[in-house]
């Protein structure tokens, strides 16, 4: 019989392969042995009653009620709130839970044949499911790890353009930033720091049980520059996280730490969010209309300079004096001034979205079905997003064992994202307009048609371009067709008052096409540059994850032992993750044609498979009064992408809880949690092998040779291991939680990058080794200030604090490929001892040589976030602001605008008149030619003002006076903002902006990033 090799911890052992491959079958073959030796079930009795709202009175639908001690005796009420139950002929408690609601427990004596009981709204979201396994959850009173969740409201109230930023400032111990405000989305999430240096540093996406892409494609735009690149990372990517309708969302749940997260095995170093969407519910149809219509405008621009004097215009300018003096003459000796950043960034065209809704179902049956337009207009000019998704999510009952959940989500989405980031080659609208003084009316067109020539940036020319041409002419367009599958089947082979044993089996499959076309004519400023007139860039992705589980659950609940539950359960998961892109750029077009086959081409491709396959087994325990939680698992992964592919790698985990109730007065609960776990984080695609390069052809036939870079068949994930301690307590009947948190995590086995001698005419190749680690802190403190009849005020404030440092390095100290712009402007060096997050460049030492040194840090001090919502009877109005306290941002953006003499405070005082005339004038030569960055790396502190709603729920009774409202059950006006206000000292528009998009270490390099912008919208929300 075959043995297969395990590791644990950087141990190994070993365990019959036969035997893994058939644990789930042993273990459902325990539990229906164990269910038949039961025994007779205990004698029971009816129990009808009804849930009600304690302050409408009206019923509660959708409500579990079930009997303490006995979870297998639940039931859920119907549309007025009632319930039918059989209990057994003893005194029982029931538990009434609901999300959204406080958890009501009732005792019904042996007499009492019906109950009525009171819910009221759940302010401070304290009643949760939190998710412990691939098939298994527990009610947040008992989690043992520390899980934020946001819930539908919070993801909805306020429009976002993507996922993203409707998640920002609401999960604690996650750094959630935007690359740039472009339309489209494309944004960042850290959980809890840096985990990898050149591995995968983004979560796992988890909706609805299927693995999803996040995929950052590029689309090309780099490729217009005569010396730009097709494979590019600086063209202000977007993530496929955008395609998801925030609206189709019931709650999502962030995995945090490792023993959360180690249910996700090799994968989970990052974090995992789990996302669940809508599910239809017993009753009547219910039909919902959303319209919302907006408007978004620039929030902060760099500004440009407004010159004094000719002779100011000489000195940035020299070359250009008679076309100085020509502009000056023609305007009557004035110097003109034209706002050339509002002009491109001052659109605020109406965007708008369409949601509308319908759910139900029968005991049965129960259905949701959504669908959804929305159009986010850009404040740059022919800039804009457009995304059309459908949903179906389809419950069904089969016979009195059976259980199946279908899912299915189309999207179809379309994006002009503009220009923006680095361009050497002066196509970017923000990098160009750096160094063009704003005396030329360059949005106007000459005699001919065309647009005004540009003749500064660059010397003029084919060195500059007109950036209201670009915008007007440049094709710059991404076309995302996504699919979303998902099943769950669930088959109850027993069910007994003590035993319940569930077989589960998950599948499901996303698969996207992305699709990007820029197109610049060849009459563009700029073309000539490359002697090659019109550029064409195609670019395509094609994408496909699928995964598939089965997994087994035994609920035993021994009864009156001090046991209440014990839920073993165990499976097999089988995934795939696919991606080819390719892109093609094409030079030298004729006018007017924009095919990739009619010009000079060169290309880029990447092809990526990965197959995963993974084991676990997982007891949890519930005792005394289930105030004790108590949970063990381990997962075994196996991946393609290991140097062994048919090794497996083992993550364990263990966690627990205990509630003590009611310790001292006026504290209704306080819980000890502790939890370790172990998660890892895969090598990338094609690290492991040993790849040939072509060279040539020789004699007609191709040749081969070794690539720089060579495999490694020795290559095994990260590895990170954490312990979590925390402490939750609930005070004032609940009217005040407090939640703290802290980790300690160590990562080992890192991915590095080895150099090889350069004797042995080889470039590098990826080793493991090294160890960092990361501890913080998370805070949240939750207050219900007022809950009066018809009055809510509650707030929340969190807090989060991080130090992340590298331990051990086996290799030389390194910098970090795609982070910066080298020892001129700063960028990440991963060096022993110091932060993985520093910023390291040129700076001068005290006798004038310089030295490449740590000049600053991109983890803030802290962050906090403030929120509050106060519901008045029918108004409800809330807020977020989120602060962040240091963290330094490398504002290359300033520089460049220094050394064009455009920076728009150039003319200010200037500190040291030996070093410079003016402000500006210092600050560049302070720099140094790039010989001290120091200046460049600024504090990227802030206050942003997230969000602010308010909204009306018109009351039924006024309806029912208007004869075309009648029929609606319920009608409510919103309007709501979002990011409404900034307060920083940062120079530049946005210190969260990164011109390299998804980085792991220092995310904050600002070189000439799409503005950012604040929106409003009002909303219409009806029901029927």
């Amino acid at each position: 019989m075959a043995v297969q090799s395990f590791e644990l911890l950087g141990g190994h052992v070993s365990v019959l392969h036969r035997g893994a491959r058939t644990a789930v079958y042993a273990l459902a073959g325990v539990a229906l042995l164990a269910g038949a030796a039961a025994g007779q079930a205990t004698a029971t009795r009816p129990v009808t009653g009804r849930v009600i709202d304690v302050e409408t009175r009206q019923g509660v639908a959708g409500a579990r009620v079930s009997v303490v001690g006995q979870s297998a005796l639940a039931a859920q009420t119907n549309d007025s709130g009632a319930f039918r139950l059989n209990v057994p002929l003893t005194p029982v408690t029931l538990l009434v839970r609901m999300f959204g609601r406080t958890p009501r427990q009732v005792v019904v004596s042996p007499t009492q044949a019906s109950v009525e009981i009171t819910l009221q709204r759940d302010v401070l979201n304290l009643d949760r499911v939190v998710v412990t396994g691939q098939a298994t959850s527990v009610q947040s009173a008992n989690a043992a790890t520390a899980v934020s969740t946001i819930s539908a409201e919070d993801l909805a109230n306020v429009a976002a353009a993507s996922m993203e930023v409707s998640m920002q400032g609401k999960v604690v111990g996650a750094s959630i930033n935007m690359n740039s405000g472009a339309p489209g989305g494309g944004g960042q999430v850290q959980i809890r720091g840096v985990t990898s240096l050149i591995g995968n540093g983004e979560p796992l996406y988890v909706v609805d049980g299927v693995l999803i892409s996040n995929a950052a494609i590029s689309s090309g735009q780099n490729a217009l520059q005569a010396r730009g690149s097709i494979t590019s990372q600086q063209d202000n990517l977007s993530t496929r996280l955008a395609d998801i309708n925030q609206n189709d969302i019931e709650d999502v749940q962030v995995l945090k730490g490792a023993s959360a997260s180690a249910i996700y095995g090799a994968k989970a170093t990052n974090g995992v969010i789990v996302i669940t969407t809508k599910k239809g519910a017993t009753g009547a149809a219910r039909f919902s209309l959303t319209q919302r219509l907006g408007t978004s405008s620039v929030m902060r621009l760099p500004g440009s300079r407004r010159f004094n004097t000719v002779a100011d215009l000489y000195a940035a300018q020299p070359a250009q004096k008679a076309i100085i003096d020509s502009i000056v003459a023609a305007n009557g000796g004035v110097i003109p001034y034209y706002d050339y950043q509002n002009q491109l960034y001052g659109q605020d065209k109406p965007s708008h979205e369409t949601v509308a809704t319908v759910s139900g179902g029968t005991a049965d049956t129960k259905y949701f079905v959504s669908g959804s337009n929305k159009y986010d207009n850009g404040v740059m000019i022919n800039t804009d997003a457009n995304r059309q998704s459908g949903r179906v999510n389809l419950s069904q009952t089969l016979g009195s064992r059976w259980t199946t959940d279908v899912g299915l989500n189309l999207v179809h989405s379309v994006n002009r994202r503009g220009l923006s980031n680095n361009s050497t080659d002066w196509v970017g609208p923000l990098y160009l307009l750096s160094y063009t003084p704003a005396i030329v009316n360059l949005n106007s067109r000459t005699a001919s048609g065309l647009y005004v020539r540009n003749p500064f940036a660059g010397g003029g020319g084919s060195q500059a371009s007109n950036p209201f041409e670009s915008m007007d002419y440049i094709t710059n367009s991404e076309f995302v067709d996504r699919q979303i599958g998902s099943l769950n089947l669930k088959y109850s082979a027993l069910s007994t008052t003590r035993h319940s044993v569930q077989f589960t089996a998950l599948g499901g499959a996303d698969q996207f096409s992305y699709d990007a076309q820029i197109y610049s004519p060849p009459f563009m400023q700029y073309e000539p540059q490359d002697g090659l007139l019109g550029t064409a860039v195609e670019s395509h992705s094609r994408a496909r994850n699928t995964n598939a589980g089965l997994n087994a659950i035994w609920i035993f609940t021994p009864g009156r032992s001090f046991v209440t539950t014990a839920t073993t359960s165990g499976g097999v998961s089988n995934e795939k993750q696919f991606l080819n892109e390719y892109r093609i750029r094409a030079q030298g077009l004729s006018p007017g044609v924009d095919l990739i086959s009619q010009g000079s081409i060169d290309d880029f491709q990447n092809k990526t498979l990965v197959k995963n396959l993974a084991y676990y087994a997982q007891e949890e325990i519930l005792a005394f009064g289930e105030r004790l939680y108590l949970q063990g698992a381990f997962r075994a992964d196996r991946s393609s992408v290991n140097g062994e592919s048919d090794k497996f790698y083992v993550f364990p985990k263990g966690s627990a809880s205990y509630r003590f109730v009611s310790p001292l007065p006026r504290t209704d609960e306080v819980k000890l949690r502790v939890a370790i776990g172990t998660s890892g984080n895969q090598p990338l695609y094609g690290l492991r092998d040993f790849l040939l390069s072509s060279s040539g052809i020789i004699e007609g036939q191709n040749s081969i040779v070794p690539s720089q870079r060579v495999g490694n068949l020795a290559l095994q994930p990260e590895k990170m291991t954490e312990t979590e301690l925390g402490i939750d307590a609930a005070f004032l009947d609940h009217r005040a939680t407090i939640e703290a948190t802290y980790f300690d995590r160590t990562i080992t086995d890192m991915l590095l990058q080895q150099p090889l001698v350069p004797s042995s005419g080889l470039g590098n190749r990826t080793i493991n080794g090294g160890k960092m680690t990361s501890k913080g802190q998370e805070l949240a403190l939750n207050l219900v200030l007022l809950q009066r009849k018809g009055l809510d005020w509650s707030f929340r404030t969190q807090y989060y604090h991080i130090d992340q440092k590298i331990v051990s390095l086996p290799i030389a100290p390194f910098a970090v490929g795609n982070t910066g712009f080298g020892t001129s402007f700063g960028r990440s060096v991963i060096k022993e001892g110091y932060s993985t997050t520093g910023i390291w460049a040129n700076t001068f030492r005290a006798n004038g040589t310089v030295v490449d040194t740590l000049l600053g840090d991109a983890t803030p001090k802290f962050t906090m976030q403030f929120s509050s919502r106060l519901a008045y009877k029918a108004v409800v109005m809330g807020f977020l602001l989120d602060w962040k306290k240091g963290g330094d941002v490398v504002d290359i953006t300033q520089n460049r605008m220094d050394e064009g003499k455009n920076s728009r405070d150039y003319d200010d005082p200037s500190p040291d008149l030996a070093v410079g005339k003016t402000l500006g004038e210092y600050r560049y030569n302070k720099w140094a030619s790039g010989n001290n960055a120091a200046g460049l790396i600024q504090d990227g502190s802030f206050v942003k003002l997230r969000e602010v709603s308010v909204s009306y729920a018109v009351p039924s009774s006024l309806l029912q006076r208007v004869p075309v409202a009648r029929s609606f059950r319920d009608l409510r006006i919103s309007a709501s903002g979002r990011n409404i206000g900034m307060w920083s000292g940062y120079w530049g528009a946005d210190p969260e902006f990164n011109n390299f998009s998804n980085s792991n270490t220092i995310r904050v390099i600002d070189l000439d990033g799409y503005p950012p912008s604040r929106s409003y919208f009002i909303s219409l929300e009806l029901g029927y």
